[in-house]
């Protein structure tokens, strides 16, 4: 269902970039909160102050889950410009190959082939772990450096983990925005 909750600066709706539109036009002429939806096709708008709020507080849950994402996403933004950083530092190396390195480099294909198509954050936050251990063999600075991308990839997986709450939050949120709510505006 296509609608949007407008309550002073802030929107909250589930519809396209249509609809966005047609929202932000409806800000500029309507004064003060309002719902918009559409049914069966039509263009509805309520405007009674007790049925917004309580719209509002029935869709509170999902905004904050909102929130929560905004920061997650920052976090893995700030983490991606650091594993940038030291992908740098590290393309400015020139290493020594250890002698054991085919041994090491068919241990990080094995588990490659055991993550399989579907492989969660954390997975892939031990497998890059195991790829900085096998950079951190090759010399000192690269060592140095292999760690660093082994405690990014811990944190990647720690963020995954996280996302993957949140994931099952807004699913949990969906079903109960999706059940029928009795909202009394009296």
């Amino acid at each position: 269902m296509d609608f949007a909750i407008v309550s002073g600066k802030s929107v909250a709706m589930n519809g396209s970039e249509d609809d966005r539109d047609e929202v932000e036009s409806l800000r500029k002429k309507i004064n003060g909160d309002f719902i918009w939806f559409i049914h069966n096709g039509e263009s509805y708008i309520i405007r009674d102050a007790a049925t917004v709020k309580a719209a509002r507080e029935l869709y509170s849950p999902v905004e904050e889950l909102g929130r929560k994402q905004e920061a997650l996403g920052k976090q893995q933004e700030a983490l991606g410009e650091q594993q940038e950083a030291v992908g740098k530092q590290m393309d400015a190396i020139k290493i020594n190959v250890p002698g054991d390195l085919e041994a090491r480099l068919k241990k990080v294909e094995s588990m490659i082939r055991e993550l399989g198509p579907t492989a969660s954050q954390e997975q892939l936050g031990r497998l890059q772990g195991e790829i900085g251990e096998l950079q951190g063999k090759a010399g000192g600075a690269q060592g140095d450096l292999g760690r660093q991308q082994g405690e990014l990839g811990r944190k990647q997986g720690e963020l995954g983990r996280q996302q993957g709450d949140l994931g099952r939050e807004q699913g949990r949120l969906a079903r109960e925005c999706g059940k029928p709510k009795v909202v009394d505006s009296s």
